[in-house]
């Protein structure tokens, strides 16, 4: 398995991640804008994962005692991230 990222990164061809530290862990969101596919990672572990037809999707998940919540949420379609 290739090594997940440490930081946020996006491109078409491999998805979005979002990179949270939070305390002892690292929580790691990742989405696919060509299949829908979303994953939550918490260290190196998917905790949470569905494929979202919709323009948002809610992940919930519990680490060291603290719930948490993902939301993936498609503002639009049509645009490229950065342009107005």
């Amino acid at each position: 398995m290739k090594a997940l990222p440490a930081i946020s990164e996006a491109s078409v061809e491999k998805g979005f991640w979002f990179v949270f530290p939070t305390g002892d862990h690292t929580i790691r969101a990742w989405g696919s804008c060509i299949t829908g596919l979303e994953r939550i990672y918490v260290d190196d572990v998917v905790v949470s994962e569905c494929r979202s037809v919709r323009r948002t999707g809610t992940h919930s998940f519990l680490v060291a005692g603290h719930n948490y919540t993902v939301v993936f949420k498609t503002i639009s379609m049509m645009k490229r991230p950065g342009v107005g």
